[in-house]
């Protein structure tokens, strides 16, 4: 069963204390379905979703604690950007693809575990978070321009070897950043922007 814009209102009216809670009935959720709404404190997805839409839960400024499933592949571009009481997510083994500003602008964001799994990291996808530290899983090949752009918070970050290169435009405004660990037979683009510093806190290894 799918759930539209009409079903999730309804779960809205019918929620207590903000909990919204997707039971396995539900197989795929709607763009937007709950886009804007500041009636959300927690919500838990149960194991028949595989894809997290565009802007399902974008703007959801008063989320505060996601559960999502083992099965679910996918969080697509704006899925959760905005929800700016979201502290930390545990995203599940699963998913391989985290598109373009998907957590972007989840401004208390300072705790995610990525899984091994992953293959794909969009744009912007974790700009303007509270984010201290972050290691990219081993299948990640490329990470999309800006993913961590205004992270003010981000000290620590680790490249896997998968990565051929590494554009230090991804950390734009990553002022606190003391080390970007990362292995020697990865090649450093130099941008025409300064970094801050950036090229300083490279660590070969």
């Amino acid at each position: 069963m799918k759930l539209d814009s009409k079903k999730a209102s309804k779960l809205l009216k019918e929620s207590i204390d903000g909990v919204i809670n997707l039971g396995e009935d539900f197989t795929s959720i709607d763009a937007n379905a709950f886009f804007n709404s500041d009636r959300i404190k927690k919500l838990v997805i149960n194991g028949n979703v595989r894809k997290i839409p565009k802007y399902a839960f974008c703007n959801c400024s008063n989320l505060e604690e996601v559960i999502l499933p083992e099965g679910l592949t996918e969080i697509q571009e704006y899925a959760f950007s905005g929800c700016s009481s979201l502290k930390k997510i545990y995203i599940p083994s699963s998913v391989t693809k985290i598109h373009s500003y998907a957590f972007s602008f989840c401004t208390c964001l300072s705790d995610i575990r990525l899984p091994k799994k992953l293959e794909k990291i969009g744009p912007h996808a974790f700009e303007d978070t509270a984010l201290k530290e972050i290691k990219i899983p081993a299948n990640v090949q490329k990470l999309g321009e800006g993913t961590f752009s205004n992270c003010s918070n981000l000290l620590n970050v680790v490249i896997p070897k998968s990565m051929k290169k590494l554009s230090l435009d991804l950390f734009n405004s990553c002022f606190a950043i003391k080390r970007i660990e990362v292995p020697k037979e990865i090649e450093i683009i130099k941008t025409s922007k300064k970094q801050f510093g950036l090229e300083a806190k490279v660590v070969y290894c």
